[in-house]
């Protein structure tokens, strides 16, 4: 279902996620119901628990409503005209009389029984991220750890930190809302790289937005023109997902072996570095694998190798992935292979000369 839904909203069919826990559902239900955008659900909105009473429901215009009730995961198809109605969005002194904490969006048709709904803020979703359910003898049960965002004084503190490694530039950094462990990831991870390529830095700028090109897939990237690395918020804004993001890449051998996705920090600085010091890609893969093997350098031998050397990504656009990936994987893994020694050594050549 949540497939299907986000999958129709990024086709631009107006689909909605609904979850109505006017069943006397329990309080962790009760803060993430609501209607919303279906790629907009807060955290824990499609998850479930044993004898779950809630109703989910997916609402497009064209296809009205599907509803998946209960644990039983039946679908029942609801009248076609169903998603008709028009948005009410509530004032903030509705929701207040609601009982909801923000603003809250229904249907024309639902806003009388508003009370059955609600919606959580960012903060509060970040510590239903926290909890999870039991799946044993206590099972249903919910327990509670403790989320703590970072707060404005850890996220300016961190601002002056990549100021001071010559950043020319840290903008966006007031929409972050994780842990102030992960800024200290970053800012560890960016200090090690301005070890070994400081002047890199100059003229470099650090940004923190969702921008149309990395949308909901990449978790950053690298602007040549601008000469800025952007972090996605996305990602970068829910450490658990982006972990098992990662996770589930290395698995395709889509990234090198033994990274973690602290390997997104270096991987963008290895483009800042090629677009520094002017290096080709393609050019470069071809004269290391000259100096190590005895055969002629060809397109079939060449992906053959870096992919089995680095990673699949590294092959693509005509090698254009290689330095970038051979950063992440050096300054990622505890145990970096050769290809990636090279690559990183031959940078660092550039560097002394």
């Amino acid at each position: 279902m949540k497939v299907n839904a986000q999958f129709r909203d990024r086709a631009g069919l107006q689909s909605y996620a609904i979850r109505d826990c006017s069943a006397k559902c329990c309080d962790w239900c009760a803060d993430v119901s609501g209607k919303y955008p279906a790629n907009e659900t807060p955290q824990g909105f499609w998850g479930r628990h044993d004898n779950c009473k809630c109703s989910i429901l997916y609402e497009s215009k064209r296809s009205g409503r599907q509803l998946l009730r209960g644990t039983s995961k039946k679908w029942e198809v609801v009248a076609p005209d169903a998603g008709a109605g028009e948005l009410v969005r509530l004032t903030a002194e509705q929701a207040a009389a609601a009982g909801a904490p923000n603003p809250t969006i229904f249907t024309a048709e639902t806003a009388p029984i508003k009370s059955n709904l609600t919606v959580i803020s960012p903060e509060q979703a970040k510590v239903l991220q926290s909890r999870s359910l039991t799946n044993g003898s206590n099972r249903g049960k919910m327990e509670t750890g403790e989320f703590k965002p970072a707060t404005q004084k850890e996220i300016q503190q961190f601002v002056k930190q990549m100021k001071s490694l010559g950043f020319a530039s840290v903008t966006g950094f007031e929409r972050f809302s994780e842990r102030s462990s992960l800024l200290h990831e970053i800012s560890e991870d960016f200090r090690i790289l301005h070890r070994d390529f400081p002047e890199v830095f100059a003229a470099l700028h650090l940004n923190f937005e969702q921008t149309k090109t990395l949308g909901e897939n990449a978790y950053a990237e690298y602007d040549p023109v601008l000469r800025r690395i952007t972090l996605n918020p996305f990602f970068y804004n829910d450490l658990d997902f982006m972990k098992k993001k990662y996770e589930s890449d290395l698995l395709d051998n889509f990234h090198p072996k033994g990274t973690t996705y602290r390997a997104n920090i270096p991987h963008e600085f290895g483009h800042a570095v090629t677009d520094y010091y002017g290096i080709k890609e393609k050019q470069l893969a071809k004269q290391i694998y000259s100096e190590t093997h005895e055969m002629h350098f060809t397109r079939k031998l060449g992906d053959d190798w870096i992919i089995s050397g680095l990673c699949t990504y590294a092959s693509e656009f005509h090698y254009g992935e290689i330095v970038s990936e051979s950063f992440a994987e050096y300054y990622s893994s505890a145990n970096p292979r050769d290809l990636c020694k090279k690559i990183v050594d031959f940078c660092l050549g550039e560097r002394v000369k």
